[in-house]
């Protein structure tokens, strides 16, 4: 069987979501990412077009070793099972093995606690997504309370939570998850305060989360870097048209790759040429100006490359079974693949330093930080004020404005 390495990519996608619906951990999940990152700069740097079994088996033989280095060793039965599911998922849409998953584990006394902590989230019309996160990071909180013998909110204290902030594991988070981290316990005293559920003192524990000035300077492309990544891609083929289109929202627009991947067909507005939609993590109704050459793109794209289906959104799988992406998609791999000579130097190579990249290009092109924020669809300036971070010299001029 052969498989063309333009659609491995995709095929990872599918193989990851299928291992999270059967419940394999996090481990796994970092275990198969590693593997298929490694495939794919083996294909890139011999110019493989085409994976088969015996790819796949150089592959191993050339970053693992040989067969007899783990004979009876589980380690490489795993890594031939990575390579074989590749072509299971490529064959038969799904992986063939199954397996029994362990009950996970569940909170004794504070699950109707988080409970209505979810219900106060889903009140607020926040999206799925958002909800989900924080409903985590609070019934991690909740896990310590009980194992420290906790089993009401009322008890808490603000000793007992800073001892909480300070175990081993947090210590190691980066700024922008202790950040977090932070903001959404805040979110869940305040909540719960106001309605006479916990310690009213709680309610006021972090008056000022000041990580956020110390975060590092967001990772972006510049205007000459972004042109490089656009003309590297293949607009010959289905693949690379879908990909330019993609990268052009993100980089032209600042639009989230969340967005990008729920957009619609009627989102697009040929006759007036705007995009809009709403946003997924705001709610915010967006109305976005279509440039001529992303319109361009969007009409090749949809004449030349997306699946002949009947199907409401822009963006589909190119595989069978053509379905929508899921909106939580990061799509790493399409950008990785077009960074070529470029020096990311310690920046981070996802889709949102497109969106960055946009919020810094416009910022440094004259755009006053009202009109970015409306662009960004942000609600509030002061997250577009960490985005606009990067153009240093911008702010630099303006410093020495007032100073006159």
């Amino acid at each position: 069987m052969k498989i063309k390495t333009d659609l491995l990519p995709e095929l990872f996608e599918s193989v990851y979501k299928q291992l999270t619906e059967r419940g394999y951990s996090r481990k796994t999940h970092t275990q198969y990412r590693g593997t298929y990152n490694r495939l794919i700069s083996y294909l890139d740097r011999r110019s493989i077009d085409y994976f088969t079994n015996e790819v796949g088996a150089n592959f191993l033989h050339k970053h693992y070793g040989k067969k007899s280095k783990f004979a009876n060793q589980s380690h490489y039965v795993n890594l031939k099972l990575r390579i074989k599911r590749l072509f299971e998922v490529y064959d038969n849409g799904c992986l063939s093995v199954r397996r029994y998953t362990k009950p996970k584990k569940e909170l004794k006394h504070l699950k109707q606690n988080l409970e209505i902590y979810k219900n106060m989230q889903q009140r607020r019309m926040l999206s799925p997504r958002t909800i989900d996160s924080k409903v985590s990071q609070i019934k991690k909180f909740f896990f310590y309370l009980e194992s420290t013998g906790i089993n009401n909110i009322l008890d808490v204290n603000a000793g007992i939570v800073y001892r909480y902030l300070n175990l081993k594991d947090k210590k190691t988070f980066a700024v922008a998850t202790k950040e977090f981290v932070l903001y959404i316990l805040r979110d869940f005293f305040k909540s719960f305060a106001d309605n006479g559920l916990c310690n009213k003192s709680l309610s006021s524990l972090f008056p000022q989360i000041s990580t956020h000035s110390e975060s590092p300077v967001p990772s972006c492309f510049s205007p000459h870097e972004v042109k490089n990544i656009l003309s590297s891609v293949d607009r010959n083929c289905i693949i690379g048209k879908r990909d330019y289109a993609v990268i052009l929202l993100a980089s032209f627009l600042g639009i989230r790759i969340g967005d990008i991947l729920n957009m619609k067909l009627n989102d697009i507005k040929w006759g007036t040429e705007m995009i809009e939609f709403t946003q997924i993590k705001t709610k915010k109704f967006l109305q976005l100006p279509m440039p001529k050459e992303l319109k361009l793109a969007l009409l090749d794209y949809l004449k030349n490359a997306r699946p002949k289906i009947q199907s409401d959104y822009l963006f589909v799988k190119m595989l069978t079974p053509h379905i929508p992406y899921a909106s939580s998609n990061s799509l790493w791999y399409m950008l990785k693949k077009y960074l070529g000579d470029i020096d990311v130097n310690g920046r981070k190579r996802g889709m949102h330093s497109l969106r960055f990249s946009a919020a810094g290009n416009m910022l440094s092109e004259g755009v006053n930080i009202v009109t970015i924020c409306n662009i960004l669809g942000h609600s509030y300036s002061d997250t577009t004020n960490h985005y606009l971070k990067i153009d240093i010299n911008q702010l630099r001029k303006a410093s020495l404005e007032v100073i006159k």
